[in-house]
């Protein structure tokens, strides 16, 4: 069981801001998110000056401003009946670039989409050694203790909780690996015992086309590709 200072839960703006100041201070973290990082739809469109004076003190305004939203663009919002159509009406702001800072603070608001800003937020994490991202990772159930607290963790891509990994060079003519996925709904009692105490007599056969999908989840994890078409 891995002992880490700070347990992150959630890789959105908020974790990863968090994982990186905790970094940035020297505090080593894990960060734990149950999707894989990527952003299919931004949940967020602005961030606000006090976020950006944040990202003024990371040093990482720069690569805010870089992120990949126009700064050129105008930000003016248009009442029409179409968009070919009449304009009622029209209230104009500046484009990012042309916004000035307000009286009360060094940094403005900038348009930074999520889609931009998390890989923003992910590097500056990523910079610093004691910082661990781990995506496709989800958080089960903790428990607290009087020295700390203990979080059980699945892989969200597979459902296991831990992947059993042995080696062996028994009988078969070459050396050769088992994966074991191990899961929640286990008896508490073979939980964590080795995968060769349940009575496997007793275990249905293995559905080899059914339990394909979840063979290529866990070489995808392992970043191993598939097997030869004979060994299928």
């Amino acid at each position: 069981m891995a002992r880490i200072p700070v347990l992150v839960v959630g890789g959105g703006p908020v974790g990863l801001a968090l994982a990186g100041d905790l970094g940035w201070r020297g505090v080593a973290c894990e960060l734990v998110e149950r999707a894989d990082g990527a952003i299919r739809q931004a949940k967020m469109d602005m961030v606000g000056i006090r976020t950006m004076e944040f990202c003024r003190r990371w040093g990482i305004v720069e690569a805010v401003e870089a992120g990949g939203y126009n700064r050129a663009y105008p930000q003016d919002c248009a009442w029409v009946t179409s968009l070919n159509g009449h304009e009622f009406g029209r209230e104009h702001f500046p484009a990012p670039q042309d916004e000035k800072c307000p009286p009360q603070s060094p940094q403005k608001r900038e348009r930074c989409p999520q889609n931009f800003f998390d890989p923003v937020l992910r590097r500056f994490a990523e910079s610093h050694p004691g910082v661990a991202l781990s995506y496709n990772t989800e958080l089960v159930d903790f428990d607290e203790r009087p020295d700390g607290v203990v979080a059980r963790l699945q892989d969200a891509a597979t459902g296991a909780l831990r992947i059993n990994y042995a080696m062996f060079g028994n009988l078969e003519p070459a050396l050769h690996a088992h994966l074991v996925p191990r899961y929640a709904d286990e008896p508490a009692a073979l939980r964590s015992a080795h995968p060769w105490a349940y009575d496997w007599a007793a275990a249905p056969q293995l559905d080899a086309a059914a339990m394909r999908p979840l063979a290529a989840l866990v070489r995808a994890r392992l970043g191993v590709g598939a097997p030869p078409a004979a060994a299928r």
